[in-house]
């Protein structure tokens, strides 16, 4: 083993999933903790970024969010870290909570979306919901060994998942549902049987649609069969969703949506994608993917439908935040790619829930297991300045870090070990800093410091400076363009950085979009099913502006501590909201956020979501009485049918989601091809495989950014030392 003073000396800054991905996949092996000395630099008491979490202990250790946060079955990268950590990380001694990571999971099958009034004129009804059960695939997200870039088989695959299940669901379901009606002629049908068994054919003879004659005969095939179906049937199911009351109009706009989507999206990714290969994602990023779809033939009825509004809704791709068909923007390429991956080529289940916060599920895990095997933190350390080297290939040659609190003892210790309301232990991340362990403290904590506020400096705030060859040779930014750029002036600067990568790097913060989100949790007296919802565990979203998605949480209730904060009772159901923020909701966003300004955002959101419950809340808890403030009381616990409330305004430029708009994402960076020779990035706004806002996209890019910096072709297979209750495993 080489000398400690050898390691070469990286510097991860920021705490979100890329930064502890790259933290974890550059220590993941002794050869690797042999030859790097690892320290993440990040801001206030907690890690996790946009998906950090922390326990209220005012209110019954609840689980604060920053929004609603699922994990999809294809996200490979993400399950492969966290079974790891599972697997080697330390674990509380009595009932661990979670001892692997299956316990802090759980499938999920149905997802739910809305037919209703924002969609078109064709049918004006009141919300219906409108759930698809997706099938167990074999395998579990994670299996067999990682790969940094993906072959084409997976392609072929999933376009023959794809129209194995289109026939074989609305397209059958039509035929079935109508085969008697009056309306349809034999000549009908039997051109509908022909059509169905022209596409089942291709498939059951597992044609190479890599194969251009092949596939160019079947794409007139589905050509001709597109104009034949509109011609003669989406009058029919216009007639019916225009004129049928009730579930039959419904049903029948509902198969005109996935019949035509089907058609659209078929002809469009063999005639666009599939011969360009992996760059196909990417040639047609350039299009919107409504628009994309209206090109390759799809009705204008279904080409903006739950099916569609589903996906815009996912990656809050709204200009503005002005959820709707106006100002909806999403690149063609990166949706087809992830919506390929979420409906067919997940393993298991296509969504896991978490069983508790995203911060105790996921940052935990990493959390201890990279704190015991070497890797340091450095809380409380707010990024301010990266200085550039100038030269043939400029570096990083200075990072200026503003050091928010003084720590008595260092290593700050950031976890608040709990027992929860069902007895089991975890280790979970407060939403308060601890003030013993600060240096004035107790003032600190007088003047409500927020440390992840950008501009509220603390009164003991110091600045740092870190000298390359000094205190790092590698620099890892994992920190969003929008925070990013006050902090990479010099990185623009072509005099300092060179035209070549001042330009890219001054193009990729110009042209990555970012959208501020709000998010609601609300803790019921009652149980959901109680207040009318029936329905069973829901995933839900094209549900009514501005907060369209929205889940049931009530798993995660035994993970909290309400029976031991003294209250009568506990909640008994819980929901999350959340969607985009619509900039401006009061006055024009200032270039500084400041305390006071979240402050009224927050109040703004709570107001509006108020008001939104109150026109909206009957689709989903038709049982419940009218909503008024929470306000907590020692008798019952509870106002009404609200037993607890919490609102999130995310408007920090270091909270803001990444977007995927059209003629953008060639404008990204790779994680290892910052243009600067000692700078790697990492986060879900680089260059991926996905491209989207997600953690999937975050895990793979600093899974990238370990490889490069480890001179890996291939991640490696994890290897930490066994804790002594697993040694024998």
């Amino acid at each position: 083993m080489n000398p400690e003073n050898s390691k070469r000396k990286v510097a991860i800054l920021g705490g979100g999933a890329g930064a502890m991905s790259t933290a974890f996949w550059l220590s993941a092996t002794p050869e690797l903790r042999s030859r790097f000395e690892i320290t993440v630099y990040t801001q206030g008491h907690r890690l996790g970024g946009k998906g950090a979490s922390g326990r209220n202990a005012a209110q019954g250790q609840r689980i604060e969010e920053h929004g609603l946060h699922v994990m999809m079955g294809f996200y490979e990268t993400v399950f492969a870290t966290l079974r790891a950590c599972y697997r080697f990380m330390p674990m509380p001694e009595v009932n661990p909570a979670f001892p692997n990571w299956q316990e802090a999971f759980r499938p999920q099958f149905d997802v739910t979306l809305w037919t209703g009034p924002h969609f078109v004129d064709l049918i004006k009804r009141d919300w219906h919901p409108w759930t698809f059960t997706l099938p167990h695939r074999p395998g579990l997200p994670g299996d067999g060994p990682l790969v940094v870039r993906h072959d084409v088989h997976h392609m072929n695959t999933g376009i023959k998942s794809f129209l194995q299940h289109w026939v074989d669901g609305p397209l059958t379901r039509l035929l079935t549902r109508h085969e008697n009606d009056s309306k349809w002629s034999n000549e009908l049908r039997d051109s509908y049987r022909s059509m169905c068994a022209a596409v089942l054919q291709a498939i059951e003879n597992n044609v190479d649609f890599f194969i251009d004659g092949i596939r160019n005969k079947f794409i007139a095939e589905l050509e001709k069969w597109q104009h034949w179906f509109q011609q003669h049937v989406s009058p029919l199911l216009k007639g019916l969703a225009a004129l049928s009351p009730g579930e039959m109009g419904v049903d029948a706009y509902r198969l005109l949506v996935m019949c035509e989507l089907g058609f659209a999206g078929s002809i469009g990714f063999l005639k666009d994608v599939v011969p360009y290969r992996m760059q196909g994602f990417e040639r047609i990023n350039q299009f919107d993917f409504v628009d994309w779809l209206k090109a390759n033939g799809a009705d204008e009825t279904a080409a903006w439908s739950p099916v569609t509004k589903c996906l815009y809704d996912l990656g809050f791709a709204y200009e503005e935040g002005k959820a709707g068909q106006k100002h909806a923007k999403l690149a063609a390429g990166a949706v087809v790619y992830t919506a390929l991956h979420m409906a067919f080529l997940y393993k298991g289940a296509p969504l896991y829930r978490m069983n508790a916060g995203m911060g105790d599920i996921i940052f935990t895990p990493l959390y201890t297991l990279l704190a015991a095997n070497g890797v340091k933190f450095k809380f409380f350390s707010r990024v301010t300045k990266l200085a550039v080297n100038p030269g043939e290939q400029p570096s990083i040659s200075r990072i200026q870090i503003e050091q928010q609190a003084q720590i008595k003892h260092e290593p700050y210790q950031p976890l608040r070990p709990l027992t929860f309301d069902d007895g089991k232990n975890w280790d979970c991340w407060p939403s308060a800093p601890d003030w013993n362990q600060l240096e004035n403290g107790d003032e600190l904590a007088a003047a409500h410091t927020d440390f992840d506020s950008s501009t509220q400096k603390a009164p003991a705030a110091a600045l740092l400076s870190l000298e390359c060859g000094k205190d790092f040779d590698d620099v890892v930014l994992a920190i969003p363009p929008a925070a990013a750029a006050q902090l990479s002036e010099e990185l623009e600067d072509t005099t300092l950085a060179g035209e070549s990568a001042g330009t890219a790097w001054r193009n990729m913060l110009r042209n990555t979009n970012s959208v501020a989100t709000q998010s609601a949790q609300r803790w019921f007296s009652s149980s959901l099913e109680q207040l009318g919802w029936t329905s069973g565990p829901a995933i839900s979203t094209t549900y009514a502006n501005a907060l369209n998605s929205w889940a049931t949480m009530d798993q995660v209730l035994p993970a909290e501590c309400w029976s031991q904060d003294g209250a009568a009772s506990a909640p008994k159901g819980l929901e999350y909201y959340c969607g985009c923020l619509p900039s401006p909701p009061l006055t024009p966003r200032p270039a500084v956020i400041s305390p006071q300004y979240v402050v009224a955002i927050t109040q703004h959101v709570k107001q509006s979501f108020d008001s939104w419950m109150q026109k909206n809340q009957a689709a989903i808890l038709p049982k419940a009485r009218a909503f008024v403030e929470a306000q907590q009381s020692p008798e019952t616990g509870s106002s009404g049918d609200v037993y607890s409330d919490y609102f999130r305004a995310n408007v920090e430029y270091s909270e803001l989601y990444v977007q995927s708009f059209p003629g953008t994402i060639k404008y990204r960076l790779a994680p290892g091809n910052s243009g600067f020779s000692n700078l790697y990035l990492a986060g879900d706004w680089t260059l991926t495989s996905i491209n989207g806002g997600c953690a999937e996209a975050t895990f793979q890019s600093g899974m990238h950014a370990a490889c490069a910096i480890g001179g890996l072709q291939l991640p490696p297979e994890p290897d930490f030392p066994l804790p002594p209750d697993r040694s024998s495993q």
